[in-house]
């Protein structure tokens, strides 16, 4: 386990309050696998190869993230 910055070794039982946020955060990545592969099962059933879904795949996946990135203008 990672040293909490105070020089002393968490217990590996104790979540800091930052790791619990970052469960709320991958929860939302559920669904969007779930789509995927929804996605990548209909593109191998139409075209019986494994690069369309994969292009699709990676094509979706990077305009969620991007979508999902908070900015700050100004």
């Amino acid at each position: 386990m990672a040293n909490s910055g105070t020089g002393a070794a968490r217990p590996a039982w104790r979540l800091a309050a930052i790791e619990a946020l970052n469960v709320i955060v991958a929860l939302q990545f559920i669904p969007l696998l779930a789509a995927l592969a929804g996605l990548c099962a209909f593109t191998w059933r139409r075209t019986g190869s494994h690069a369309p879904g994969a292009l699709l795949s990676g094509l979706f996946v990077t305009w969620y993230v991007v979508a999902g990135t908070a900015t700050h203008v100004g």
